[in-house]
């Protein structure tokens, strides 16, 4: 799809622009504040490790709650993968379907951050999806806890699902609750993290059907796609007012220390004390395009913090918008 070229909505209707704006934003901010009294994991419930955002069809942000919002990027790249393999057609996107993942090699940053994803159909056509995510306190991984340092490689990451359609009507599957509790050892706190993500995604996608009635289908989708292009708008002025054109340079040493007698390791081969290196340039141009260089960085290793494309990315994506851009108009 071609990018929007005139913001003709908000040019034309800037209240009735700013109103769509609040309400969906406002809506999926209480979603996020409300769904998470639903968990009872402290990591949920108090400290706030959790995020609901709202997609268009294709996995494009539209709109994201507080939180860890570096899962805008992981979810919408779950999202993607589901469009580009044909999720259509086998297992199948339907009305009322619930699909989780937590595949880091898909669209995740931890496997911990379980995300739960639920499309948004009018008129029985797919117009956007709602993706919620937690942290969890546990992923069945060879070592206690929701951050598992003793493997070396995925296979110890524990229970790991990849855009598994769980639900139907609204519903969770039997199957899907029973295995998934089984493979965890904490099975309360995860069915209730489950809660949590599809309430909010049900609270979220009831507001959008509300926000359709009231003002009409065409006006939501040009919404949707003007709100995408008014992001990237609105992030290449900000880089052109708090940058100043040239190259930026950092390093930074992270050490790997497995060879210590208190680091219980998986594989013996993978006892070594290691230092990452993590030089990066960035290149920022007069006109507002950027550049990052990661040449020099050290190479995956036998250790629990190597990193896929999309935690990259989304990493990037939380640096640029938490330096840069300090309102709600993000995506």
């Amino acid at each position: 799809k071609t990018r929007v070229k005139k913001l003709e909505f908000k040019e034309r209707d800037p209240i009735g622009y700013e109103k769509m704006f609040s309400k969906l934003r406002g809506g999926i901010v209480h979603a996020r504040e409300t769904a998470k009294r639903i968990a009872a994991s402290p990591i949920v419930e108090q400290e706030g490790e959790l995020c609901f955002t709202l997609y268009n069809a294709v996995g494009d942000s539209v709109l994201t709650s507080t939180g860890i919002i570096i899962h805008v990027g992981t979810m919408g790249s779950a999202i993607k993968y589901m469009v580009e393999n044909n999720w259509e057609d086998n297992p199948g996107i339907n009305d009322k379907d619930i699909f989780t993942n937590n595949d880091c090699a898909i669209g995740n940053v931890h496997p911990c951050d379980i995300m739960t994803l639920v499309p948004i159909f009018h008129d029985e056509k797919l117009i956007g999806w709602v993706g919620g995510v937690t942290h969890v306190i546990d992923t069945g991984s060879v070592t206690p806890g929701s951050m598992s340092t003793g493997q070396v490689q995925r296979f110890g990451d524990g229970y790991m699902i990849t855009c598994r359609k769980t639900g139907a009507n609204d519903e969770s599957f039997k199957d899907w609750l029973h295995e998934s509790q089984r493979s965890v050892r904490t099975p309360k706190y995860w069915i209730l993290d489950e809660r949590t993500r599809i309430a909010g995604c049900h609270m979220i996608r009831d507001l959008v059907m509300e926000v359709i009635k009231e003002d009409g289908i065409d006006s939501y989708m040009r919404f949707i796609d003007e709100v995408i292009e008014e992001g990237r708008r609105g992030l290449i002025s900000r880089i052109k007012s708090m940058t100043i054109p040239g190259k930026y340079r950092k390093v930074a040493f992270v050490d790997v220390p497995y060879a210590h007698k208190d680091i219980g390791v998986c594989s013996e081969f993978a006892k070594l004390d290691t230092i990452m290196h993590s030089p990066v340039e960035i290149t920022i141009n007069k006109d507002a395009t950027w550049k990052l260089d990661f040449d020099g960085a050290s190479r995956w290793g036998w250790h629990s913090f190597n990193c896929n494309q999309v935690s990259f990315t989304s990493g990037i994506w939380v640096m640029m918008t938490q330096t840069l851009i300090p309102t709600s108009r993000i995506n």
